[in-house]
């Protein structure tokens, strides 16, 4: 069976003074009996074994003190420990973020985004072409190229255009039942940069002159004139 440190040290403080006690109950009998000091050498065996019984207690008790202390001073150092001192749990790391590869695209650059037909008569035909480059590094695809008018009709390349290459944007405006000035605008879309290019067409229509009129003009001109006769000559 083990005892605590304490409880040991509560016997051996209880056993040394119960000795001590007895040691002196000894020492007072015999100065009772005997007048004169005695010396070392005429104590009894008794009283040297008690002697030895207390020192070696006395050595163990100083052993026990001993043992408490320094385990008093090791909860101390633990208690004063810094809190950087305690082993923290290392955080995962962060996988690094793969870096986006910036794709390739083509660039479409128009030489004219604007163009001015003049002034025509109502019934005219316009063709033009809006002539365009890719200066870009991949083909270029045009998508699709969508008038605002249904008198103006767009057409475009169907096949990709490589770089350094030109390409066009055709055009035919109409004129028929159209007076005044004119701003159709063509939207065309495609895989390059930018995505969306407007292009304009502008101009001014005038009237077509009515049948009635020219037929009037006509007869007015086919008039010949009649010569006044002087009856009196």
């Amino acid at each position: 069976m083990s005892f605590s440190p304490h409880f040991k040290l509560y016997i051996l403080i209880f056993f040394i003074a119960q000795l001590l006690a007895c040691k002196g109950d000894t020492s007072a009998h015999k100065s009772s009996t005997v007048k004169e000091t005695i010396s070392a050498s005429d104590r009894s065996v008794a009283d040297i074994e008690a002697d030895k019984q207390v020192a070696e207690l006395e050595q163990e008790l100083v052993e026990i003190i001993k043992d408490e202390k320094l385990k008093a001073s090791n909860e101390e150092k633990v208690v004063k420990a810094p809190v950087d001192s305690i082993a923290k749990p290392e955080t995962p790391k962060k996988k690094p973020k793969k870096k986006r590869v910036k794709k390739e695209k083509p660039k479409i650059t128009f030489e004219v985004s604007e163009y001015d037909f003049g002034e025509i008569i109502e019934g005219d035909t316009i063709n033009y072409k809006f002539e365009f480059v890719n200066q870009g590094k991949v083909p270029l695809e045009i998508l699709s190229a969508d008038a605002t008018c249904g008198c103006t009709r767009p057409s475009f390349p169907f096949i990709p255009i490589e770089p350094g290459d030109k390409g066009y944007i055709g055009v035919q405006y109409i004129s028929i039942n159209k007076e005044g000035n004119q701003k159709p605008e063509i939207t065309v879309k495609s895989n390059g940069t930018p995505a969306v290019t407007s292009l304009l067409l502008s101009g001014f229509v005038k009237q077509k002159p009515k049948e009635e009129e020219e037929v009037q003009a006509v007869k007015l001109d086919t008039l010949v004139p009649i010569k006044s006769s002087n009856k009196g000559n």
